[in-house]
């Protein structure tokens, strides 16, 4: 029986699961892990955490992890490092971007354009096996438009500088006890702001109605994450559906979409999370 372990990790959460060819044996959930933002710790902590889960470790063949920071070859030596520390007994795991997890699981193994829009962005073209060229991923500094933390970033952003109205104001600031100095010290001083960053995408979602301000904002930040990320991966490709995963492209899909139509494009699925149609793409390789 060829059992396979499947981990693919965002920044704000890691999903699992054990299957074999024919039904799924173990699955779970733990806080996201990356190669370079996540202490050993961490890694230690949630490694063992699903080892523990998974019971008889030698009933896993093979493994295959698909994370955040893993692109490059020092993230995925990273990752293989911490699996050999922390789960000695299992498999070497083969190590990919999330990016690929996503176009796997979106496409299985035809050609296509897909997006990411989580925590972070993303965006890619597939060929049906790997990918080809890809656009986003610079992360909450450098980009990430259209994503969790982005979107988290412009509505305390205008908290901060008092652009919401009175209303939203205090109800951000009795809800989440939103300071000036409470909001930079987690931004600039703890291991992970992208995912404090990117809790605020649910509030922004929930106020929109009640803002122009944050209005403009988000179709700004999606019409930007079309123009610099989806729009350059269309030259050259026959299709003008692209599709997403993610639960920003799910919770925002009204602004996703106004910006793909505004540039011929539109979307041609979006599924959340992904895990399940990874799944059924490793069973189609066995």
């Amino acid at each position: 029986m060829k059992n396979f372990l499947l981990l693919e990790s965002g920044a704000t959460k890691l999903a699992w699961v054990l299957a074999s060819p024919h039904q799924v044996l173990h699955q779970g959930e733990v806080s996201g892990l990356h190669p370079f933002l996540s202490s050993a710790a961490e890694w230690q902590q949630n490694l063992q955490l699903i080892s523990a889960q998974l019971g008889d470790n030698s009933s896993v063949n093979s493994v295959y992890y698909y994370g955040t920071g893993c692109s490059q070859n020092d993230g995925q030596s990273l990752v293989k490092k911490h699996f050999s520390n922390f789960c000695p007994t299992l498999p070497s795991p083969i190590v990919a971007t999330d990016l690929l997890a996503a176009a796997r699981a979106l496409c299985q193994q035809e050609a296509g354009v897909v997006g990411i829009l989580g925590t972070g962005s993303n965006a890619a073209r597939y060929d049906g096996k790997q990918i080809v060229d890809q656009r986003g991923g610079l992360g909450y500094v450098l980009g990430d438009q259209g994503g969790g933390a982005n979107l988290g970033k412009i509505l305390l952003l205008a908290f901060l500088q008092q652009q919401l109205p009175t209303a939203i104001q205090k109800a951000l600031q009795e809800e989440y006890q939103l300071s000036r100095d409470a909001i930079i010290s987690e931004v600039y001083q703890t291991t992970n702001p992208s995912r404090y960053l990117a809790q605020f995408a649910p509030a922004l979602k929930k106020w929109l109605p009640e803002s122009s301000f944050l209005q403009k904002k988000v179709t700004a930040d999606f019409g930007q994450f079309t123009d610099l990320y989806l729009l350059p991966l269309m030259t050259g490709h026959d299709h003008s559906a692209i599709a997403f995963t993610g639960s920003i492209a799910i919770q925002f899909r009204s602004y996703l979409e106004e910006a793909l139509l505004q540039r011929g494009l539109y979307i041609k699925t979006i599924i959340s999370p992904p895990l399940p149609s990874l799944i059924n793409y490793h069973r189609s390789i066995l």
